[in-house]
């Protein structure tokens, strides 16, 4: 049966009810097209009739009934029937109506409460059962509170006063709620704190950052004085509010260990006086001793000239004077200084520390720490005893003893022999260090550095407690030695710590053996039958107590010497005298004087001041009287140690007088001059010439060096890197070396120095056997020494057999040099070694140089070009060639087209149309055409390299390429012939035209391939690259260093690139290729075309050398600075590969990150100012600044610099870095490494003269905040010299950098005393740097060769003379000008020199050596002669130099200064 119209819901059907399916199928489908009913599923469903429906009626009424009352009746029931059945059925259909209605009822009332239910939160279920809901959570009980008090302000408030009431009856153990308070009214400009308030709120949580961060809000907010709180005592100058607040702001970078911008806030921010000043740079050099006078002075002066000092000032002076001591372990001192203010009774009472909350917080931990220490030593005082125990007495002050002084106690109860108290404070003191350590931020590093270095001293102490509770540790003296051999397997480190934790382990060691040793003494009288013998180990032997006191006296004396020597190395020279004059009497002679000598030669080294000389001559002569008395039965190691300290001492004497010998013979009281005679073998009464003490003294240094080389060289154990053979070795090799140099400079150095050369080469190849790495460094040297010298060939040869190849690896570009000089013979055998063991670490190096090779018809060239010969068949790898090409291919055409013109076009077609050379001008041309135009021939025959060798390979053009030869291939044609023969009739004035105008055309094309980020489009080669296929394994670049033996079975191959590149926006759009590793790991490299990149990767050569010199300098590890690295591979002239630093961003763009929408819109208002200002002067551009050279005046410049600094906001930077960080102590770690990193890069780059420091030269490490430079192509000067607008300022020092120091000043603080440090350590060893960049500039780049021939051009030198002069005074020159920073000179005069090589012929020479010098009323750096008096006054000429606005307010756009 078919389904009738309402089971189909969804149309109408017209029909005979007895059709077949497929009729009505087709009816529907025929009728669907005229309308078709939406369903209603509300709609009621019929069922359907049965079959036969209608045909019973019909039939029982066949035949009506004939009489009219029957008919009436019957027509009548029907009616009837008919009647009730209608009512039944509307009956039921209302019925089923309203059934229907309450079912929607119900669910319109389900969906109604459920809406209600929905928008109440459930914010905690309770338990359902017999069992009561105790599980409750206090957030549980919060949520609730929460919504209400969102909804009721009258709840809200009483809820928050009542939280707040609650929180603040248990704050001491919530710390983080005063960082959490303080971090409010941080956030919300309108609030402000008690800057008194703020700081003791932030030291008691320990929440410094956070009230660091406020403060110095509060001071940049607010310029004015707000009303300052009472002082704590009665005298001096009240200060105003700001100061209290610098002062409050003080104290928390105190608790933080930050005493750089702690001393910078007191120079600068405070008003000072200047002997304030003078007192703090003593401690910034570690001159405690004379801090320690200066502060005394300023201390106990009366009457000052220019009005008393401040209150704040002379708490400064009382503070430091107490630290110095500290610094200087000098504990009486320390003891008087911290008690004399408290009480002017004699003796003092103590007791009233407790009256004041200054002096329980400033003097009672340096009391304590005095007191303790002298008790250490044996002066008991039983005042500070009754002190002591009064206080612990009391409820209160125990409170505090125990809260902050839980060590001392324990030390206390140790030296009254109360070990049971003295374990329970030690375990205090563990308890203490668990509960404060979680609360140090990881990013506090000097706090957390300070809480470790305490632990030494208290593990120490516990072990002492152990030992002393075991009476087995008393029968032997094993357990004993056992403590002592642990102890003195553990120092603290002799640079990062300083020397007051080192005397804290010594002072203790020294006193908890004499603890031990009177045990001994007790239990030896009460157990054996002799005082002074013991049993041992059961075996019935016995030891004297006197040798067990030879032991502990060893012990001292070692100890003793121990930090002595530490105290060397950190420059405290006051606290190693006297260490070693503690040891003078008990110590070994032999290892007293060496430690004194030591001292001596690291002072003089530092302060070579003829005047300071004169103790040098005594301990020579107590050298020399060891030396022929004892020195025979020392041992080969001490005897060459000796030697060597002598040598060196009487080489620094000697240097002193062949300098300032007259001064320093008219200085020497007659007992000295006797002793200085007997040295020299002079007659006692005779006053000799300087030069002939100075001959006599080099003579004795060479004969006293030479004694340390044949001590060494007889001891029989194996030598190593750090040993007294090897030590004495390069020392001897320095000598010698250092005596040619001044030969070489036309110094008379008054030695006869044939053999110098023969000495400097074997003995340093000697200490590079045994893997000397100082001797590694002066390798480079070497090669210098055997050009120069070439009788010391043979003395090369024979060594260097024995040094093992690899040591050679770092300098393979300076032995690769060489290969084709009179000379070569040095390194062929090295090289051919190196290419046999390591081929991949000298095929680069190899390429780049080999390919300017010159040999000529000798028997030597014809020796040096089989040796290249054989070279070059060893690295024979078709592979690396296809490499290279293929990265080649990844350099823009348009760039590479331009430096064509440029670099090799353009010199030709200088010269007049009849005297070119036109064979060389054509096949310049078909190089250039062949490369770049030439596409149709590069479907059969691939592409080659224009600056190497063609390749077999195919698949090496992409379509970039193609498509930009396609694009300019008939222009070119046009212009200049397909073969160059319309370039060889053209004037050199129409060339430059078509040239830049076919340049000009290619300017879109360059900017339109700068959104194509597909290798293929680029390189093929790449792209397609299958290890698998090529047939040799390339390794991943950068992998030989030098420092270690490589092992090439181990390194990483490439597997592959990334199918995408980034292209970068800098001038010569350099791409990053991530190269896939078959270690799974990726490898990113900037490949840079254009550039040789050789001169790059010496400056980091150098930058590795510099880091190696900060790390040897206590000052300079202590605050952790040094400079990020990366590799750079050179591979030909113009394509090479640079590291890719991660997690960086270049400075401008991180600047430019932090800018509002509304802001960047203004942030070329800066450059289009300058724009307009520059017009002024001249329409055209570069005859504007020449003009404004010379006309614009000082105000001008300043006003106009002002109102360009205006275009950005001020506190950029420090908005990015807020933007960077998630905590304030994340803030303040990253703006600390930032200008530590920047200040010590700006440093080392003015040494190295790096110029063309714009922001996208700086990268910012997005993990630390450090900042890295990259992009050294203007060095030692060039950015002055040879820019058309000369760069006169000496590093970027600009708002921006100054503005993120803020509310600190850049003259002074962090930023100063970082520069000063980074200079100190560079002048203290400048001579390993000169003789690293000595080495680095002989072997010129294309671009030294560029800048030699325009300074030629400069000075007017023939071709012939620069010919000659071209690798000798141009490298050595600029050598000269870096020695010139090293020794201290101002930096101006240097500038000029280099100003006036590269500019002396413009006519505005006179107005920028005007600029340049300064304004003495203005700048520091015009008052300042030629010479700097110290290293400060050099930094602080640089920093006026850097930042004045005058020069800066000149410089070119580009530079973006007012940034």
């Amino acid at each position: 049966m078919a389904p009738s119209a309402q089971t189909q819901g969804a149309s109408f059907t017209v029909g005979s009810v007895g059709t077949s399916q497929d009729s009505s199928e087709a009816q529907q489908q025929s009728s669907s097209l005229l309308f078709r009913m939406p369903k209603n599923p509300l709609r009621r469903t019929l069922k359907p009739v049965e079959e036969g429906f209608g045909q019973a009626t019909l039939k029982a009424y066949d035949s009506l009934p004939t009489d009219p009352q029957e008919a009436q009746r019957t027509e009548m029931l029907k009616l009837k029937r008919r009647f009730v059945r209608d009512r039944n059925i509307t009956s039921a259909f209302f019925a089923k109506t309203e059934a229907k209605k309450k079912i929607l009822r119900e669910e319109q009332r389900h969906r109604q409460r459920a809406a209600r239910d929905s928008k109440v939160v459930m914010y905690r279920k309770y338990r359902e059962g017999e069992l009561p809901d105790i599980q409750i959570k206090h957030a549980e009980i919060i949520r609730p509170f929460q919504a209400l008090a969102q909804k009721d302000t009258s709840l809200a408030r009483m809820l928050f006063a009542s939280l707040y009431e609650a929180i603040f009856k248990q704050l001491e153990i919530l710390p983080a709620l005063i960082g959490s308070l303080e971090d409010v009214c941080f956030s919300v400009k309108q609030l402000s704190i008690d800057s008194s308030a703020a700081a003791t709120a932030s030291l008691m949580s320990k929440q410094e950052p956070i009230g660091i961060m406020l403060l110095e809000k509060q001071i940049s907010g607010s310029p004015g004085d707000t009303e300052a709180p009472s002082a704590k005592r009665a005298k001096g100058n009240v200060p105003s509010a700001a100061t209290v607040t610098w002062v409050e702001l003080a104290r928390l970078y105190k608790s933080l260990g930050d005493f750089d911008v702690l001393h910078g806030i007191f120079s600068s921010r405070v008003g000072t006086k200047s002997i304030t000043k003078e007192a703090m740079e003593a401690e910034e050099r570690a001159d405690y001793a004379e801090a320690v006078r200066q502060y005394k002075d300023a201390i106990g002066c009366d009457s000052w000239s220019d009005g008393p000092p401040m209150q704040v000032e002379e708490d400064l002076w009382e503070d430091s004077l107490l630290q110095c001591c500290n610094s200087l372990t000098e504990w009486g001192d320390l003891e008087k200084a911290a008690i004399v203010n408290i009480d002017d009774s004699n003796p003092p009472c103590l007791d009233k520390i407790w009256e004041d909350t200054y002096y329980l917080e400033h003097n009672l931990p340096y009391i304590m720490r005095a007191k303790l220490k002298l008790a250490c030593g044996g002066a008991n005082d039983d005042r500070f005893n009754a002190f002591l125990d009064k206080a612990l007495e009391s409820p209160e002050r125990r409170g505090l003893l125990h809260s902050r002084y839980p060590t001392e106690l324990t030390l206390y109860h140790i030296l009254k022999d109360d070990l049971d108290k003295a374990r329970y404070f030690a375990g205090a003191c563990v308890q203490s260090f668990l509960q404060e350590w979680p609360n140090l931020s990881m990013l506090l590093e000097k706090s957390r550095a300070a809480y470790l270095k305490q632990l030494q001293a208290l593990a120490e102490m516990r072990e002492y407690l152990d030992f002393m509770s075991s009476t087995k540790n008393f029968e032997s003296v094993g357990p004993v030695e056992q403590l002592l051999s642990r102890w003195r397997s553990t120092f603290p480190h002799p640079k990062l710590d300083p020397i007051s934790v080192w005397d804290d382990v010594v002072t203790n060691r020294c006193m908890m053996m004499r603890k031990m040793m009177q045990r001994f003494h007790n239990s030896g009288a009460g157990g054996t039958s002799s005082a002074d013998q013991m049993e041992v180990d059961g075996t019935g032997e016995g030891v004297s107590l006197s040798m067990l006191q030879q032991l502990f006296s060893r012990e001292y004396i070692q100890l003793y010497l121990r930090i002595a020597s530490t105290a060397t190395a950190q420059s405290n020279y006051a606290v190693a005298r006297r260490y070693l004059q503690l040891t003078e009497k008990a110590a070994i002679e032999i290892q007293w004087i060496h430690g004194v000598a030591s001292m001596r030669i690291q002072q003089s080294q530092q302060d070579p001041s003829p005047t300071k000389l004169e103790p040098n001559i005594p301990l020579l002569e107590q050298l020399e009287s060891y030396g022929k008395g004892s020195l025979d039965s020392a041992s080969n190691s001490l005897a060459c140690h000796h030697w060597l300290l002598e040598g060196t001492l009487y080489d620094i004497m000697a240097n002193a007088f062949l300098e300032d010998g007259t001064l320093i013979l008219g200085t020497l009281p007659d007992s000295k001059m006797k002793q200085l005679n007997t040295l020299i073998g002079e007659p006692s009464a005779s006053r000799p010439k300087p030069e002939d003490v100075a001959r006599r003294l080099y003579l004795k240094a060479l004969s006293s060096l030479k004694g340390g080389v044949k001590a060494g060289t007889e001891h029989h154990k194996v030598s190593q890197d750090g040993s007294p053979m090897v030590k004495a070795l390069v020392a001897m090799a320095k000598f010698c070396d250092a005596a040619l140099r001044s030969k070489e400079e036309g110094v008379d150095v008054l030695l006869d120095t044939k053999q110098f050369p023969s000495v400097v080469v074997s003995y340093t190849l000697k200490a590079m056997q045994y893997q000397s790495q100082s001797a590694t460094q002066q390798f480079p040297r070497l090669l210098q020494i055997v050009e120069q010298y070439p009788e010391s060939l043979d003395a090369f040869l024979k060594k260097a057999c024995d040094v093992p190849n690899w040591m050679f690896i770092g300098w393979i570009s300076q032995m690769v040099a060489l290969m084709d000089k009179p000379a070569g013979s040095a390194v062929h055998k090295i090289l051919l070694s190196i290419a046999n063991d390591y081929p991949q670490a000298l095929a680069y190096p190899f390429r780049i140089s080999s390919s300017d090779f010159k040999f000529g018809s000798s028997e030597t060239d014809r020796v040096n070009r089989d040796t290249v010969d054989q070279v070059k068949r060893k690295l024979e790898n078709t592979v690396i060639n296809d490499f290279i090409q293929a990265l080649e291919q990844l350099s823009s055409p348009e760039l590479v087209w331009k430096d064509a013109v440029d670099n090799d076009l353009k010199p030709l077609m200088e010269q007049s149309v009849g005297s070119r050379d036109e064979a060389k001008l054509k096949e310049v041309w078909q190089q250039i055409y062949s490369h770049l135009f030439d596409h149709k021939s590069w479907e059969t025959s691939q592409d080659g390299s224009l600056y190497g060798t063609p390749s077999a390979s195919s698949n090496l053009v992409g379509a970039r390429k193609k498509k930009f030869a396609q694009d300019y291939v008939k222009q070119v044609e046009d212009k200049f012939g397909k073969d160059g023969s319309k370039l060889l009739r053209m004037k050199g004035a129409d060339f430059n035209k078509v040239s830049g105008e076919i340049y000009g055309a290619m300017q879109a094309s360059l900017a339109k391939a700068m959104g194509d980020s597909l290798l293929k489009n680029y390189s093929p080669w790449l792209h397609n690259f299958d290890p698998t296929s090529v047939g040799h394994a390339i390794e991943v670049p950068g992998q030989y260093d030098g420092k270690s033996k490589p092992l090439p079975e181990y390194h990483v191959k490439i597997a592959g690139f990334d199918e995408k590149v980034l292209v970068m926006s800098s001038i010569r759009k350099p791409k990053r290729i991530t190269i896939r590793g078959d270690d799974e790991k990726e490898y990113k490299f900037l490949v840079k075309g254009g550039e040789d990149l050789r001169l790059d990767q010496r400056i980091e050569q150098l930058f590795d050398i510099m880091n190696g010199i900060l790390l040897e300098d206590a000052a300079c590890s202590q605050r952790g600075l040094s400079l990020k690295t990366y590799s750079v591979i050179p591979m030909t002239h113009r394509v090479g590969l640079i590291g890719w630093v991660e997690n960086t961003i270049p400075l401008k763009d991180f600047l430019k990150n932090a800018l509002t929408e509304s802001e960047e819109k203004h942030y070329m208002n800066g450059a289009n100012w300058h724009e307009e200002w520059l017009k002024k002067f001249n329409s055209d551009r570069t005859k504007a600044y020449k003009e404004m050279y010379k006309k614009a005046k000082r105000v001008e410049v300043e006003k106009e610099f002002r109102r360009k600094a205006t275009s950005v906001p001020h506190d950029l930077l420090r908005r990015a870095f807020m933007h960077l960080a998630v905590s304030p102590e994340a803030f303040l770690a990253l703006r600390s490494h930032f200008i530590n990193t920047y200040a010590t890069l700006s440093i080392c780059h003015y040494v190295l003269g790096i110029g063309d420091r714009h922001l996208s030269n700086y990268m910012v490490d997005l993990e630390t905040g450090g900042v890295v430079g990259i992009d050294f192509g203007h060095a030692f000067g060039t950015a002055t010299q040879f820019l058309p607008f000369p760069e006169l300022m000496p590093f970027r020092l600009t708002p921006q950098i100054t503005n993120l120091l803020l509310p600190h000043l850049y003259e002074s603080g962090q930023l100063r005393n970082c520069m000063v440090h980074t200079m100190r350590a560079l002048r203290n060893y400048h001579n390993l740097v000169l003789n690293t960049m000595d080495v680095f500039v002989k072997e010129p780049s294309l671009e030294w060769k560029s800048n030699a021939r325009k300074q030629a051009k400069e000075q007017k030198l023939s071709e012939d003379d620069l010919s000659q002069l071209d690798v000798e005074w141009y490298p050595k020159e600029k050598v000269q000008q870096a020695k010139k920073k090293l020794i201290g000179g101002n930096p101006v005069y240097i500038m000029r020199f280099d100003l006036e090589k590269g500019h002396s012929r413009t006519p505005e020479y006179s107005a920028l050596k005007t600029i340049l010098t300064g304004d003495p009323t203005y700048n520091k750096r015009a008052k300042v002669g030629e010479r700097c008096s110290s290293v400060e006054e050099q930094v602080d000429c640089l920093i006026d130099h850097a930042t004045d606005p005058n020069i800066l307010g000149r410089t070119w756009g580009g530079w973006e200064p007012w940034v």
